[in-house]
Parts: structure tokens; sequence; C-alpha cells
């Protein structure tokens, strides 16, 4: 009833907002679609169903059978053999090439699909690259009655149907973990060596080329990339073409003219990308580098908002992006994404700038006339308001989980023992109206975020910031967070938390390093200089020269 009392008293404030919030907890359908068995199962089927509906296509059904009339019988002939032994031939090799993946996975603990949504969309990618691909192939199949001419035109052009190809392994390389995309590629190269009835040559130099096209993708982070990376694999293939066209001896002018086709194919597999990349981004909601890139502008206008409302907020942001970047990139997390996440992490501060202490203007405190319980939930609030406003600017779901994990289920500290102070006879605290709603981070960069932040705002307390109390400080706060259990789904194991630890400890040194001093004269000027800009009124104080 008093916590009930103390939110009526804040919402008539206007200190925390009245919105209906939506919760973070999938609803059954989206957990059935994203993790359920019976889903993934169902979309095997229908992948297998519509892959087989599609090399059907290129099947000459016709000429493998021949009904005699007289009995309505039918009689295979020697050319259904042949596609039974292509089958059979090609099958084994792709089953072999899948199982060697399959082991990789298991030995190293890597999965190649995190749930059926990626799964959904690699299906995706495939279905459409085969489509584009029978659709090609139909367009330049040769007339029954075609000229000489003609026929030398549609054999020069034997491999541009090949293009959907480079188109596909650009987009599951930057879409879908390797193993995955791996995968993916592997069913697609089996599928167009069926496709060019069993070219064993082109198989090898599909599966080959576009596996060397998704390592070329994987860390794109610009749209004019997604061309280079498909210039680079049509070159790629061309050079397959080429050194095939050699072993099977095939005339010098098709040989050029061929190799040249894997170059083309390059060039429009990666406009085709970077017109498709936009359209999966949003169908499927994936986050890319692509996107995380343009998110890390700091022109962004929720960036804008922070730095004018609350600029203590923003560069706080900025040392905990600093300090959470390079702890990802020493423990094998994404850089870009915790980057972009410690940008945003703090975003719900807006709703209330002044109650945080790094916007408090000459140490005046608005939590001075407020009890401990009503300070808390302004603070905890924070979490939720950034919930909201993250939402409302359409940031990726992976920067909505951090923003709502960055503290966990930890406690209010400062908040909690001014409470315990205050305690009167025989009065009790309820500790969870002091602790954040969480989750705890599930993920390396969320938790990496929870260490960066409480370490950024713990290091403004030390009076002389030498490296030993720094080192001391760090020690204490992961200390802390694992015995307060925050970091149990983190997936971060103690040899991370050692080398985060020194990579805080080596940029917060650096912060507060210390200066020469220096020499009486200049001494002087600088002293000067601060007598002038408490004097002057705050249109001049920028003109004033400062020697740093």
């Amino acid at each position: 009833m008093k916590r009930f009392i103390r939110k009526r008293k804040l919402i008539k404030n206007k200190l925390i907002s009245t919105q209906k919030r939506k919760t973070a907890e999938a609803t059954k359908l989206r957990t059935f679609i994203e993790y359920g068995r019976l889903f993934r199962y169902t979309l095997l089927v229908v992948t297998i169903v519509l892959t087989f509906a599609l090399l059907s296509l290129s099947i000459n059904w016709s000429g493998l059978f021949v009904v005699n009339y007289l009995d309505n019988s039918f009689f295979p002939l020697g050319q259904l053999t042949r596609y039974i032994s292509m089958l059979t031939g090609l099958g084994i090799i792709g089953a072999l090439f899948l199982y060697s993946i399959n082991h990789y996975l298991k030995i190293f603990k890597t999965v190649s699909f995190k749930n059926n949504i990626e799964m959904l969309l690699g299906v995706f990618t495939l279905l459409l690259a085969l489509l584009m691909t029978r659709i090609m192939m139909y367009i330049l199949q040769t007339p029954v009655d075609a000229s000489h001419l003609t026929i030398r035109i549609v054999s020069a052009l034997k491999y541009t149907p090949l293009f959907p190809s480079i188109m596909s392994a650009i987009l599951c390389g930057i879409l879908l973990p390797i193993p995955g995309a791996l995968i993916i590629v592997s069913v697609f190269s089996l599928c167009i060596g069926i496709m060019y009835h069993g070219d064993f040559v082109i198989f090898i130099m599909s599966i080959l080329s576009l596996s060397i096209g998704i390592l070329i993708s994987f860390r794109a982070r610009r749209r004019s990339h997604l061309m280079r990376a498909g210039l680079v694999t049509g070159i790629i293939q061309g050079l397959f073409i080429f050194a095939g066209g050699i072993i099977s001896e095939q005339e010098a002018p098709l040989l050029i003219i061929h190799s040249l086709n894997g170059i083309t194919n390059g060039f429009l597999g990666g406009f085709f990308c970077a017109g498709l990349l936009p359209i999966m981004e949003a169908l499927f909601h994936v986050t890319t580098d692509i996107r995380l890139v343009e998110l890390s502008d700091l022109n962004h206008p929720l960036l804008k908002k922070l730095v004018l409302e609350a600029p203590g907020t923003y560069h706080h942001s900025l040392i905990v992006a600093n300090l959470a970047e390079s702890a990802a990139e020493v423990v094998g997390a994404n850089p870009l994404l915790t980057r972009v996440g410690s940008y945003f992490h703090d975003i719900g501060k807006l709703k209330k700038p002044e109650y945080f202490s790094e916007n408090e203007w000459r140490g005046k405190s608005r939590h001075d006339k407020l009890i401990p319980s009503m300070s808390s939930l302004i603070i905890i609030s924070h979490v939720k308001d950034g919930i909201d406003l993250s939402r409302k600017y359409g940031l990726p779901k992976e920067i909505v989980e951090i923003i709502q994990q960055h503290h966990g289920r930890s406690l209010v500290f400062f908040f909690f023992k001014r409470a315990e102070q205050n305690l009167q006879m025989n009065e009790t605290i309820n500790e969870e109206e002091y602790r954040y709603p969480g989750p705890i981070p599930q993920t390396k960069e969320a938790a990496i975020i929870l260490l960066a932040d409480a370490t950024e705002a713990a290091s403004r307390s030390l009076d002389k910031p030498t490296p030993s109390r720094i080192s001391n400080l760090i020690e204490n706060i992961f200390n802390s967070r694992i015995a307060d259990g925050q970091l149990n789904n983190s997936q971060l194991t103690m040899n991370d938390l050692t080398r985060i630890k020194e990579c805080f400890a080596y940029i917060l040194n650096s912060i507060f390093h210390t200066r020469p001093k220096y020499p009486d004269d200049e001494t002087k000027i600088i002293e000067d200089t601060h007598e002038n800009q408490d004097k002057q009124s705050p249109e001049t104080v920028s003109d004033i020269p400062i020697n740093d």
C-alpha cells in the first residue's frame, strides 16, 4: 500500500510515466516460431518440397520415359539412369560436406542457426536464389529452331544464371552466422549441380567460390562494401571457371567470355544484394553491422537530444562506449554492437535528467527533498523509459535488450543504505523495492556494458585516481556483481573477466593521467583565465583562450 501511495505521488509530480509499456517477454506465438521444434521440422519439410519442385523444372521428364500406347506402360531409357547416377553422386558429396560442417559445429560448440527465424531467413534466401537461377536458365535456354549465332550466344552466356548464387552468398554472410551460411550455400551448390545436369565442375566451383564470398562479406560495415564483396567473389568465380575451362580444353575465345561471365555475375550479385538487404533486415528483424554503423552516427536524433538535455549522461555514455568496445574486442564479443548499445543505454534519463548525479548543477541534488524510496523509483524508472524511447525511435531488438539488461537485477545501493539509516524502530525495508526489474544480462555485450557503466560511474568518486586505486575499484565492482549473480547468464568466463579488468584499468588510467607541472608564468595565466571565466557571461567565456 505504501509503495502504491508513493507511486501515485510520483505520477502526480510527473516524475514517472503513466504510460503502459510493452513487456519484453515474447508472446507464446513468437516463442513457438523462434524456438519451437514443430515449426523447425515443418520448415524443413516445406523447404525440401519447394526445392524439389524448383529442381523438377530443370529436368526433361518427357525424355526420361517413353509411352507404349498398346498397354500404357512406361519404359525407362538411358537418360533416367544418368539422372539417378548424377543425383546419387552429387548427393554423396553434398552429404559429406554437410557432415563435415556438422562435425565442426560439435567440436567447437557452435550453432548453425540461433533460432528458427535465422533458419527461415536462410531458407528464404536459398529458395529465392534458386527461383532466380531457374528463371535465368529458362530465359537463356536454346530454342528448338535456333540459328547457329543464337546457339553461340546462349553458349557464351552459360554461366550468367549463376549470379543469384553470389547474391545469396553475400546475403547469408551478412545476415547469418558463418556455419549457417555455409550450410545454405552447400545446399544451393548441390541444387546448381543438378540444374546443370550433373556438371561436377560447376558444383565444386560454386561451393568453393561462395564459401569465400561468405568470408569476404561477413563483416561488411557499409552498403558500398556489398558491391566490393560481389566483385571480389565474381573474380574468384571467374578464376574457377577459367581453371575448369583449361582442364576441359575449351576454345580460347569461349574460355575468356565464360571467365568474364563470372566477373559480371559478381557485379549483378552485389547490385541485387544491395537492393534486397534492407528488405530482408526489415522483414526478418535482423540487425546487421551495416545497420549498427548507421546507428553509431552521433547525429542520431536521440543522441542529439541527449547532448542538449542531459550533457553529463551523454559524456558518461561516450566513456562507457570506449571502455565497453575495447573490452568486447579482447573477449570476442561484437564490438560494434557494444559501442552502439553503450551510446543508447541511458537514454531513459532524458525523462528527468536533473535527477541523475552526472547532470546535477553545482552539486545541488533534487533527491535531498525526496525520501529514499521515491528517489529509488525515479532512478529505476530510467530503464523502462529507455525501453519506451528505443521502441519509439525504432531501435533494433538487440539495443532494446541491452537497455533493459544494463543494470540487471542490481541494487540501487546508495538510496538503499540511506533508507537503512532513516529506519525507525520496528520498521523493515523490502530490498526488492530497491532493485532494478532486470533481467540480468543474457549476452556478453550486455554484461560488458553493465560492468563498464558501473566502473565509469564509480571512478568519478575517486579523489585521487591513482593506478592502484583504480585497480582496487574495478576489482571491487566485478566481485560485487559476481557475488550478486548479475553475470550468471552472460556467457563470460573468469578468464574473460580478467581481461576486461585489465582493459578497463588501462583506459581509466589513460583518462585520469597526470600532467606535468606548468611553469609559474603559465600557471598564473591559467588561474587568471579561470577567475575571468567566473565573472564573464556564458557568451563571452567561450572566447577566452585556455592553454591545455
